[in-house]
């Protein structure tokens, strides 16, 4: 590359990463510009090259761009059904319980069945729950959304073998070497499919490009200790109208209950629509190692990508986030009650029907 033309590329990449800060401004802007530090180190400009953004990205310099264009709908009819993918390839919540082979959750699996019940409860007609990679929806699948659910590891690859769980015995089939997770996902996205991340979704898959960007080029890098913290609303949409407008505040746990780990993420959300942060300043400690987020840390962000839609939160650590709330026990004053919770349940199922696109998605 001669003299000018790396002049030009530096220039260019300056303008990029320059539109990316000036984008999160705009989102909170109420609290000031954000420091030259956590924040701004983390931000990278990859694109990973699908078609991805916002329905509208308002930039504080009064230049917006639509990217609703990227979604596309190659004439299916979706069903309102949705699946709930919650297997994990390293560590393991304790909210999800024990491993699912056949789909059928018992008195562990607390986050699979409180978003189960949550979704029946919203309307949607049906929902499975699988922790197998064939069951992801692909090419043609009518399924509304395929949820991620607190996913670790390299969730949809079969590790060049497959047990069978009655006898514990290694299969060496040629299908126990197949990918067709990732193939499957891909697929589902670009005929306009839903995809929602909940959690560990977000530090699952670190190493397939394709899914870090539909996470909003983001993942997990690491947390401080559960703790409680502040949730703030950031914008209007459908998936928090139910918590309140931009500026609404709810307290996620307290101190001597419990709260969530408020991952520090590297790469950081861009080109996203940011929901929801967490104040930092509500944080005992922000880190282990990352130095935190400064003035502006996302919980929750949404986007359009590949041709699908993409909704994506990193909070849901505590199991009793899933709880049925209808009981006094986890009502205020209750043994089992949990600031924040229906702030979170409203999020996520609204969420997910937004990524269903049975109300406005990311507008």
């Amino acid at each position: 590359m001669n003299r000018q033309r790396y002049r030009q590329a530096i220039l260019t990449a300056g303008l990029a990463l320059s539109a990316l800060s000036v984008g999160i401004q705009s989102a909170e802007a109420q609290r000031g510009a954000p420091s030259l530090g956590a924040t701004n180190d983390s931000i990278e400009t990859f694109t990973y090259g699908p078609c991805n953004g916002p329905s509208l990205y308002q930039a504080v310099d009064g230049t917006s761009a639509s990217y609703a264009s990227c979604y596309h709908n190659w004439g299916l009819t979706y069903a309102n059904s949705v699946v709930i993918f919650s297997r994990t390839a390293a560590e393991r919540n304790g909210a999800l319980g024990n491993p699912m082979p056949t789909g059928n959750p018992d008195a562990t699996n607390v986050a699979q069945a409180g978003l189960k019940r949550l979704l029946l409860a919203a309307g949607v007609a049906t929902v499975t729950i699988a922790e197998t990679t064939s069951s992801i929806p692909g090419q043609g699948s009518t399924a509304g959304a395929v949820v991620f659910l607190d996913n670790s590891g390299d969730a949809l690859w079969d590790h060049g073998k497959s047990v069978t769980p009655a006898s514990n015995t290694v299969s060496t089939t040629t299908s126990a070497f197949t990918t067709q997770g990732y193939v499957n996902l891909r697929q589902y996205l670009r005929q306009g499919g839903g995809f929602v991340a909940i959690h560990n979704a977000v530090g699952t898959e670190r190493n397939w490009n394709y899914y870090v960007g539909l996470l909003g080029n983001a993942s997990t890098y690491d947390s401080a200790a559960i703790q409680p913290g502040t949730v703030q609303i950031e914008a209007s949409d459908s998936s928090t109208v139910g918590v309140g407008s931009p500026g609404t505040q709810f307290a996620l746990g307290t101190a001597g209950v419990g709260g969530d780990t408020f991952y520090n993420l590297v790469p950081y959300p861009t080109n996203v629509k940011y929901l929801a942060t967490v104040l930092e300043g509500s944080l005992t400690t922000k880190k282990s190692v990352h130095p935190g987020h400064g003035v502006f840390h996302p919980v929750a962000w949404c986007q359009y990508y590949d041709g699908g839609r993409a909704w994506v939160t990193t909070l849901g650590q505590d199991p009793r986030l899933w709880a049925d709330l209808s009981l006094p026990i986890n009502q205020p004053g209750g043994a089992n009650y949990f600031p924040g919770a229906a702030q979170f349940q409203s999020m996520v199922v609204n969420g997910v029907l937004s990524a269903m696109g049975k109300v406005p998605f990311c507008t």
